[in-house]
């Protein structure tokens, strides 16, 4: 994974994080955009073995335990 998608990736999880891991759909959506993502590039969370994100009720998107792993293996959080 080339550093620049790794960035893109690691702020909106950071992001979301910073928000206490749940957003609303749209806030996602925003979130996704200032990080660089147009919204078709924002999929690619909620799919695969180790999913960051997930989608809970009420149009939510929630940072999965997976991506907090994430942040944390890259020194992002403790």
């Amino acid at each position: 994974m080339s550093s620049s998608v790794n960035d893109k990736r690691l702020c909106v999880l950071k992001e979301i994080y910073d928000r206490g891991g749940v957003v609303d759909r749209n806030e996602f959506y925003q979130i996704g955009e200032s990080c660089g993502y147009s919204r078709k590039g924002l999929g690619g969370f909620f799919v695969g073995k180790r999913r960051t994100l997930t989608y809970i009720s009420g149009g939510k998107v929630a940072l999965t335990q997976d991506g907090e792993k994430e942040l944390r293996k890259h020194n992002i959080i403790s």
